[in-house]
This record gives C-alpha cells, structure tokens and sequence, in this order.
C-alpha cells in the first residue's frame, strides 16, 4: 500500500486547525475569522504541495480554500 507523505509538522499544524472549526468562521459565515480561513489557505497550499509530489491534485471543490488568483 503506497503511502501520501505529508511532513509531521504539517500535520500537527492542520490538525490543530481543525480543532478550532467551526462554520461560523468560513466567509458566509455568523462570525467570519479571516486569520483562521488565511491559515486554512496556506495549509491548503502547504497540502496540496506535499501531495502533488506523489502526483495527487488537491482540488478546492468549494472555492474558498486556494487563494484567489493575482490581479
């Protein structure tokens, strides 16, 4: 069985992240947090770096987690 390395730190990182949701926090929102949705971005763009090593496409279906692109 292969395995998707994503580095230990990454890891603990996301799932500290994860501990702290709550739909509240997304844009739609009752209390959008936009320190937490920039840190679940860059840990998107962290994740989807680690898994396109081993050709793996993270794709962001809901549109709010890869940044928007540059004017």
């Amino acid at each position: 069985m292969s395995q998707l390395l994503i580095p230990e730190d990454v890891a603990i990182r996301a799932a500290s992240w994860v501990d702290r949701y709550d739909d509240s926090k997304l844009p739609f929102g009752d209390r959008p947090d936009r320190e937490w949705m920039s840190e679940g971005r860059a840990l998107f763009a962290t994740i989807r770096e680690c898994l396109a090593v081993n050709d793996v496409t993270l794709l962001d279906w809901e549109g709010i987690w890869a940044e928007p692109p540059s004017s």
